[in-house]
């Protein structure tokens, strides 16, 4: 299972989409951000804790609150230690979005 996280409500039915096409189940709760913020992004973070969700899906890594190389690297660590995993969408499909 996976949780959506994005910084436009408008692409939500594009990750879901994306997902289902994947196989992937798609949790009920959505994680959104505006913009330059972070909160949602971090409680998607702590939604793999969970043993029921599996990764978090995203359009991609510009959608991210923290984009410097040093930040994204500990959160795929924390994902790993969760054996959780962070997805973007194929660019072709991302721009659709």
């Amino acid at each position: 299972m996976v949780v959506l996280y994005t910084t436009s409500i408008g692409a939500r039915p594009l990750l879901t989409g994306y997902a289902r096409s994947q196989g992937w189940q798609v949790n009920e709760d959505a994680f959104f951000d505006h913009p330059g913020r972070g909160r949602g992004f971090a409680m998607a973070c702590a939604a793999t804790e969970s043993p029921t969700v599996d990764g978090i899906l995203t359009l991609n890594r510009r959608m991210l609150p923290a984009r410097a190389d040093d930040t994204y690297e500990r959160t795929l660590r924390f994902l790993g230690r969760h054996r959780a995993f962070l997805e973007f969408v194929p660019p072709a499909l991302a721009e659709l979005g």
